[in-house]
């Protein structure tokens, strides 16, 4: 006789691309199982459609103390896949927030900025999570900071109405040109549809990050939205392998199970150099078009009209770290977008992403995010090994 079915309720907001993604990775974990998935968007009487349910566990997008406190009434295995409230105590599979903010910080900083702004929402104080990340990276440089936080709705993290007025007069008011993080891509597709409606030039005059990589979304936006991708499908699978184990009488971990973004793709947006020196824009133009090539800091060096001294001194004053460094950057992103996006081998890999082998690209990508290339396409894309 089959066994029979377990029901494990997939509470999710399905307006929101993170959590399209999460539900992915539950479907991919659970297709040899002999589960049977509920989906269950946010509402306001999710305890008593939790309990009319029985399942047995949850996953759950907890962003808040009213989703929370709707999980806690039902007394069943939960695993959170959000990090919005870092005071909730369901065990937890999510990404590192803190990094996302830092990586878009060095980029709107690669980009020359020196203003910079801060629009969504922040529900447990600046420190925290992507917003907090996202000050860390920008203290080391002089700049200018100006925040805009908006209250989604208690079941809706996307929700962005609300708040239009307030946020015209902040984007009028910024200093430019400015660099804006926003942690997510619906907020950025906003405030992008603000600043037109406003006839304020994006990315010219203000250059705008999400997170998420929502493709459509980003592609569809005017102009297209630069945003950081993040392993979302994974997040589901590593969510739904716990809640396998707890349903096991595994005990949980007790700290949160993080997964690293996997890198920032740049779109219209933010492709913006805002360089008075025209040595330095120079340089920092070539390097960006010829990043994959086989080229040295003699070869930028052809580019201008000063000393390598004054190229380095240049470039740490505006960058924070050395022309070879900024270079070297650049092939990591570009090798990350290979990993995941095709089945390359790494010497092919390697070549485009303007590495000279293969063990080059492997010692540099280790030094640089402690993970080989091999076990970054493994762990993050959702063969899921």
């Amino acid at each position: 006789m089959p066994n029979s079915t377990v029901p494990i309720a997939v509470v999710l907001s399905l307006s929101y691309s993170y959590c399209r993604q999460v539900l992915r990775g539950i479907r991919l974990y659970a297709k040899d199982k002999n589960w049977m998935l509920y989906p269950i968007v946010m509402q306001p009487d999710l305890r008593r459609v939790l309990i009319d349910l029985k399942p047995a566990g949850v996953i759950a997008y907890a962003f808040n103390q009213e989703v929370a406190r709707a999980l806690h009434g039902i007394d069943l295995p939960v695993v959170n896949v959000s990090r919005a409230d870092p005071k909730l105590t369901f065990p937890q599979v999510n990404i590192e927030e803190s990094s996302i903010g830092t990586m878009v910080a060095e980029h709107l900083i690669g980009c020359g900025l020196r203003h910079f702004g801060y629009f969504g929402p922040s529900r447990f104080g600046p420190e925290s999570g992507r917003e907090g990340g996202f000050y860390k990276g920008l203290k080391r440089i002089p700049h200018t900071i100006s925040v805009c936080h908006t209250q989604p709705s208690s079941f809706d993290p996307s929700d962005t109405t609300g708040s239009a007025e307030n946020t015209r007069e902040w984007v009028r008011s910024l200093p430019k040109p400015v660099g804006v993080f926003t942690p997510n891509d619906i907020w950025g597709i906003w405030l992008s549809d603000i600043c037109r409606q406003e006839g304020i030039r994006v990315p010219e005059e203000v250059a705008i990050v999400g997170v998420d990589n929502d493709e459509l979304l980003c592609e569809i936006a005017q102009p297209s939205l630069s945003s950081v991708a993040i392993p979302s499908e994974r997040v589901g699978y590593e969510a739904a392998q716990l809640l396998e184990k707890i349903l096991a009488r595994t005990t949980p971990p007790s700290e949160p199970v993080l997964l690293p973004p996997l890198g920032l793709v740049i779109r219209k947006s933010s492709d913006v150099l805002a360089v008075d020196d025209p040595d330095l824009a120079a340089a920092i133009r070539y390097i960006r078009e010829n990043a994959w090539q086989p080229i040295c800091v003699n070869d930028i060096l052809d580019q201008v009209a000063v000393s390598r001294r004054s190229l380095e001194r240049k470039f740490r004053d505006l960058l924070g770290h050395s022309p070879s460094e900024e270079v070297r950057r650049l092939r990591i992103e570009k090798a990350k977008s290979l990993l995941l996006d095709t089945d390359l081998k790494m010497a092919e890999v390697a070549r485009r992403s303007g590495f000279s082998s293969d063990k080059q690209l492997s010692t540099v990508f280790l030094q640089v995010t402690g993970s080989t290339p091999s076990a970054f396409r493994r762990q993050n894309g959702c063969g899921i090994g």
